[in-house]
């Protein structure tokens, strides 16, 4: 069999093993404090909001992705000032080799390769709008 015949088995065989999946790359979490009472707040309720980009191999087509992006979205959809208890998750969906197939070819420390998919940067949290003070 040829070398691109090889790598063509190859690939189809990626592609029909199932490796498609979501998995969570990296989930980070930050604090402010604030010096509100809960009488001078107006909760607004949970929200989420995503930016999405594709990726073929390495390369991003399209708009970059953005936390601050997503989170414009978040507060847009409940109508409020800012988000509290904000949750920032960076994943992808889509065909990629997983590490552990990597790590029984004895590639050590390997990380997932995405193929071809989506990289989605999400942001969730509570809306609050703030209660004017006169």
């Amino acid at each position: 069999m040829s070398r691109f015949g090889w790598c063509t088995s190859l690939v189809l065989l990626l592609l029909i093993a199932g490796c498609a999946y979501q998995a969570p790359i990296t989930q980070s979490q930050d604090a402010v404090e604030l010096d509100v009472r809960p009488s001078e707040m107006i909760l607004k309720g949970g929200t989420m909001a995503s930016t999405r980009r594709f990726h073929l191999l390495f390369i991003g087509i399209g708009e970059r992705n953005s936390f601050l992006r997503a989170e414009g979205k978040a507060i847009e959809a409940v109508d409020a000032e800012l988000l509290v208890n904000r949750i920032r998750l960076k994943y992808f969906e889509g065909f990629l080799i997983p590490s552990l197939w990597l790590q029984t070819l004895g590639f050590d420390g390997a990380n997932d390769i995405p193929i071809v998919g989506w990289e989605i940067y999400t942001v969730a949290g509570t809306g609050v709008r703030l209660v004017p003070q006169y």
